[in-house]
């Protein structure tokens, strides 16, 4: 879909990858050879591991849907479709590691990379959205989407035991990974504002500028180095935190899109360690499943 890198590759460039949403209409022969051809492309790419296929099941007018990302609107049909698509991928590259997103299902208007999101879905409710994580074959883990639900324990999904819960019954050995813990959607609303504030001021457009000049409005501190580098420091430590809380309700990887932040990541883990000597085997268990997804992905593992 919106998201594909792979048609940036060199010698990919002319070959066509069709989105979830227009692999609707194919057949279950044709949906695996489309998984094929991604399996040899990634393989070619010498990628070894794949944030993918997306099995959020998404009503139309969602994030997912408008985005063209997900097979259908029903867990039903996304397992349906998504199993050969998957068949084919494995068969062709069978090494590829294969941690599908957004657990337990991406199914709201708002997008969590930039603002709080909720989903009113209760944890049976979700539980059901989440067949297709659960029940389809060949996954080696998932990626755990950012979304709030208020009739669950009210925390981000990464952050909840309740939610990452559903994956371990299913699959205690699954590989969990967070999606972006320096999401706006996991920061404090003025650490978020910065976020778009930098961005937006770092273009050249008039939207973007009108942006940049709305959020200096609201926040005049962004405007001043001092205020820059206290927002700065704010979010390192949000950030901070934010891995905690991810480890301990279940995930055995913590990821950033901001590799500035990527050193702070792996200072909190150890703080937490330090501070609770007893979640060692926590930690254990962790690495051990990120090992052997290592192990798997390495040519003659």
């Amino acid at each position: 879909g919106r998201v594909n890198r792979m048609k940036n590759v060199p010698g990919l460039e002319g070959v066509s990858f069709p989105s979830p949403q227009q692999m609707q209409a194919m057949t279950p022969a044709q949906l695996k050879a489309e998984g094929a051809k991604v399996g040899r492309a990634l393989m070619a790419a010498g990628v070894n591991t794949l944030l993918g296929p997306v099995l959020d099941a998404a009503s139309p007018g969602s994030l997912m849907a408008n985005q063209g990302r997900s097979f259908g609107a029903t867990p039903a049909e996304v397992l349906a479709r998504a199993q050969p698509f998957l068949d084919g991928l494995r068969e062709a590259n069978p090494n590829v590691v294969l941690l599908a997103k957004h657990f337990p299902g991406y199914d709201v208007r708002g997008n969590s990379d930039i603002v709080k999101v909720e989903d009113k879905s209760t944890l049976a409710e979700l539980r059901a959205k989440a067949a297709p994580f659960t029940q389809i074959q060949g996954l080696d883990g998932v990626m755990v989407n950012s979304i709030r639900y208020p009739n669950v324990d009210g925390l981000p999904a990464c952050f909840s035991p309740k939610v990452i819960g559903l994956m371990r019954e299913a699959n205690p050995n699954a590989l969990v990974i967070t999606d972006d813990i320096a999401a706006g959607g996991l920061l404090s609303d003025k650490s978020a504002a910065f976020k778009l504030y930098e961005v937006a001021a770092s273009r050249a457009d008039p939207a973007s500028k009108a942006d940049a000049q709305r959020l200096l409005a609201k926040y005049p501190d962004f405007g001043a180095s001092a205020g820059r580098a206290a927002v700065r420091a704010t979010i390192h430590q949000e950030i901070k935190a934010n891995a905690k809380q991810a480890f301990l309700a279940g995930c055995d990887v913590v990821l950033t899109m901001d590799s500035r932040e990527a050193p702070g990541v792996a200072e909190a883990i150890a703080e937490l360690i330090n501070e609770k000597p007893e979640l060692k085997p926590k930690l254990d268990q962790a690495a051990a499943r990120l090992l052997q997804a290592t192990i798997k992905a390495t040519p003659g593992g």
